[in-house]
Parts: C-alpha cells; sequence; structure tokens
C-alpha cells in the first residue's frame, strides 16, 4: 500500500475577509467554517491509514499560524517548509518532493493541494485520490478536476515521478531549491528556508502541469474557499435567504450574510436587505453584498467595483496570537497594561527569556503551571498567582496532560515583545513524569 503525503501549498496572503482575517491572519487561516479555517479543513479532509502526516509550504511570517491550527486538530505535521516570501504553486511543488524524496523516498505519493482559491468538495478529493492510485503506481502524473471548474491545481503522483517532470521542466530551480533545502535550518518545528529561488520564467513549468492527465472528481463543485460567498453557500440559508453564524438574532431581514465571529458578542440585525454583518471584539464590518452573493472585499454595491478593506486596517494584528507551545490573545490593552489569556499545549513550555521595561503577573485559571524565576522553580494549581518584575529571568511550563489557561497582566512603558531577552530559542522537552 503506496503511502500518500497530502502537501498544503498556503499560497495566498490575501486578507479581504477583515475582520475575520488580517495581514497577519490571510483568508485561508481565518475560522469561516464553524471555527475552522479552510487550512484546516483541508488539513483534516485527508486523514486515514494511508495517508501520512501532512507536509506544509508557508510563508515564514503564517507559521506558527500552521503549527497551531493543526495542533488544534490534534495532527502533528510531517514537517513545516517556511519560506521567506509566499510560496509560489510551483516552487512548493518542487521544494516538496525534494524534500519528501530524501525523508520517505521516491515511492511515496504526492497529493498536491494550493490554498489559493477555490477547492472543490474534499471528500470528493479523497475518494478520487484512491482510485486514482493505480495509475500513479504505473508512472502516471494528473490531476484532479471537477465539471466545468478546470484546473484546480491538485496534483498527485509519485514523487519520483513529479521530480522527474519538475527536472525536465525547471532543471536550474530545482537545483536551487535543492541547495536551499541543503542549506535550511531547523528552528523548533520548521525547516526554514532562508534563501529561495522562485521560477524565473513559470511558463513552461504551468504548461507541463496543465497538460497533465484529468481524473474528475464526483460530486457537486465548490468546497472549501475562503470568501464570504463560500462562508455562505457553507452556512446554508433560512427562508429569507439570510445566512447566520454564531449568536445571531435576525429581524425582518432579506437576502443576508451576518456573522457573529466570538460567542460573547451577539449581533443583532433588524430589517437589513442584501447586506453583509461581521462583527468581531475588536472589529465591525457592514457591507452590501453583490449580486453573486459576495460582500466586502470580494464586490461592491453593484458588484462591478471591488471593495477593499484599507491596507493599515488589515494590518490591525489579530487577538490570538499562535506559538509553537500554545497561543494567547490580547483581553484588554491601555497606556501602561495589557491583559492576554495564555494558553500552553500539554507538556509544552516556554523559552527562557526575561523582559527590559515589562513586568508581568499571572493567575492560573485551569490547569497546573511549572514556573521558573531566576534560579527557583516552583508549582503553581489552578487559583494560585505569581509575579515577575522586570528584568526577571523566568519560564513558564505545563507539565500537565491537560491545556494550562492563566491571564497575565503585562505593566510597564513598554509592552511591546521586541523588549524580550531570550536565553535558550528552543527549550528541551519537559521530563516525562
Amino acid at each position: 500500500m503506496v503511502q500518500i503525503y497530502p502537501v498544503l501549498i498556503c499560497n495566498s496572503a490575501d486578507a479581504g475577509l477583515w475582520p475575520m482575517a488580517r495581514a497577519a491572519c490571510p483568508d485561508i487561516f481565518a475560522p469561516l467554517f464553524q471555527g475552522r479555517s479552510a487550512f484546516q479543513n483541508a488539513a483534516q479532509a485527508f486523514r486515514g491509514p494511508q495517508m501520512a502526516r501532512p507536509l506544509v509550504v508557508v510563508a515564514m511570517a503564517h507559521r506558527f499560524l500552521a503549527l497551531g491550527q493543526l495542533a488544534a486538530l490534534g495532527i502533528e505535521p510531517a514537517d513545516i517548509l517556511a519560506l521567506p516570501s509566499l510560496p509560489d504553486r510551483s516552487t512548493a511543488l518542487g521544494l516538496a518532493a525534494l524534500h519528501l524524496q530524501a525523508r520517505a523516498g521516491a515511492e511515496v505519493g504526492l497529493l498536491a493541494l494550493p490554498l489559493a482559491g477555490a477547492l472543490p468538495q474534499l471528500d470528493g478529493v479523497a475518494q478520487a485520490v484512491q482510485r486514482a492510485v493505480p495509475d500513479i503506481l504505473q508512472g502516471e502524473i494528473g490531476q484532479f478536476c471537477a465539471g466545468t471548474q478546470g484546473d484546480t491545481g491538485l496534483c498527485f503522483g509519485t514523487v519520483g515521478r513529479i521530480v522527474q517532470l519538475l527536472q525536465h521542466h525547471a532543471g536550474t530551480e530545482m537545483g536551487a531549491w535543492g541547495a536551499a533545502l541543503a542549506a535550511a535550518r531547523r528552528d523548533l518545528a520548521f525547516t526554514c528556508l532562508d534563501e529561495c529561488m522562485a521560477v524565473a520564467d513559470a511558463a513552461p513549468l504551468a504548461q507541463a502541469l496543465g497538460d497533465l492527465p484529468n481524473w474528475p472528481l464526483p460530486g457537486a463543485q465548490g468546497g472549501v474557499h475562503a470568501s464570504w460567498q463560500g462562508l455562505r453557500r457553507h452556512l446554508g440559508e433560512d427562508a429569507q435567504a439570510v445566512a447566520m453564524s454564531g449568536p445571531v438574532t435576525a429581524l425582518d431581514c432579506r437576502d443576508c450574510l451576518l456573522v457573529a465571529g466570538d460567542p460573547g458578542q451577539p449581533l443583532v440585525a433588524i430589517g437589513l436587505d442584501n447586506m453583509l454583518a461581521v462583527a468581531l471584539p475588536d472589529g465591525v464590518l457592514v457591507a452590501p453584498l453583490g449580486p453573486d452573493g459576495a460582500g466586502g472585499a470580494s464586490a461592491g454595491p453593484t458588484g462591478r467595483q471591488p471593495l477593499a478593506v484599507p491596507l493599515p486596517v488589515q494590518a490591525q494584528p489579530p487577538r490570538r496570537t499562535d506559538r509553537p507551545w500554545g497561543w494567547f490573545e490580547t483581553l484588554a490593552q491601555g497606556p501602561r497594561f495589557a491583559v492576554r489569556r495564555v494558553v500552553l499545549h500539554p507538556g509544552a513550555q516556554m523559552g527562557l527569556h526575561s523582559h527590559q521595561f515589562c513586568a508581568e503577573h499571572w493567575v492560573v485559571v485551569a490547569g497546573t503551571a511549572q514556573l521558573r524565576l531566576d534560579y527557583t522553580t516552583q508549582l503553581l494549581p489552578e487559583g494560585q498567582a505569581a509575579y515577575a518584575p522586570a528584568g526577571t529571568v523566568h519560564q513558564l511550563a505545563n507539565p500537565g496532560k491537560l491545556p494550562l489557561t492563566l491571564i497575565e497582566l503585562r505593566t510597564g512603558a513598554h509592552l511591546e515583545q521586541d523588549d524580550i531577552l531570550r536565553y535558550d530559542i528552543a527549550p528541551p522537552p519537559l521530563p516525562g513524569p
């Protein structure tokens, strides 16, 4: 039985779905689909006895997002290739094929899943992949097509045959990609490629990929699509053509998409017609829907002119920030203070560090924390608190088997992350019980 590696190619940095998405959390990572992103849906769809752990190709700026969203699904990636800039489809495919050939051999299967744009129904793709396995074992490389949707970008073949194809059409680039992989550095859970060459002339390679045989996909078109229209299709509509997500109350509304993105912030809409309304604690968007059901950055009131959320607004950081040890979100902030919820995964720990200008206070609200302060270590059970003055070397860890949740109060003249002094970038794992 051939082992198949799904390769999740994060080749979109669009953040048009503000406030659900931001520049630091692009549309493909936005939690649109019942709290899950298009990236997570793609990762979840390809789990099974024949499927290996996914390989992710992503921009360096989004690597923590990818790792955190996989961890939320209980998925450990085969690896995460972090590139200095957004990966294009061809570069990602070449790097993934070379990486897998070195790690897993030339006979394993590679299923490339570019996440930019619309993906077909993923259940149908999983079925079609199984039917195509005998073909790839005979040396075929192909792509999956859904009706009139044309090239979906989903390429499937053995690693060895894909490497041969790319070497024939992009030999110079394959050499550069191989050199970049050889010079890559390991940083936490990531393989970081600090220098990576893109395809100089993409046309021949695009033509070669476009000329691959097509395998048909069963079922209807449409599937995972990081867009307002995709979310509306995913949610379904009531008798008044209103699609709703979260704690929403709609009174006398017609032909609307209404999204309350936080369970603690209800949205009440009264008398709206052909409107998009999205509410989060740190951002609210109200815009007309176009005739195709798209809104916001997708279409204007007439469907002709795009309505783009201003770039400074897109650059607003998301409330939640993912890290290898867990995540944190800002609950409140003002002059000289910030309040955050911090969650550490079981067995995880932060790096040893100190702050030049910032003091930190913690209260444990769930689980047990292990806290190092300078040369002492203590356990903090639920309800206990601790304090680290500015300049104190400290490290938080979760020695338990359940997530650790803390409320953190940061005080001082400078609260940004750039005041951190790190003493070990990659802390060793916690000792076993």
